[in-house]
């Protein structure tokens, strides 16, 4: 008796790993489960990329604008000898003028 249940269960076990071996060595549908697998992350990849591109040309284009506010600030500075709140009204003209989106609020201080 039990011969023939250690018989059975070896035979099992050999269909078992049989079908095992079949199944990692197959080849078909192999691209279809890369491409499962794959696609999620690339796109992820992808979309933080276009996050960080999108930053950095936002910070590029707020950059350019605060360096040309302090710029037309000094000038009216250097040339007319103005005061605080004339300069710093000249400088808030200048970024709001300069935004293209005119929901951007931007603070700046005195």
């Amino acid at each position: 008796m039990r011969r023939r249940v250690v018989a059975a269960l070896e035979k099992v076990w050999a269909n078992c790993a049989g079908s095992w071996l079949k199944y990692t060595l197959a080849t078909a549908g192999s691209i279809a489960t890369m491409t499962a697998v794959g696609a999620p992350l690339i796109m992820g990849v992808a979309g933080i990329a276009t996050d960080f591109a999108y930053m950095s040309m936002k910070q590029s284009e707020m950059q350019a604008l605060a360096d040309a506010a302090a710029v037309a600030a000094t000038r009216e500075l250097a040339l007319a000898k103005s005061s605080n709140s004339v300069i710093e009204s000249i400088a808030k003209a200048h970024v709001s003028n300069g935004m293209k989106d005119p929901e951007e609020n931007i603070e700046t201080e005195a």
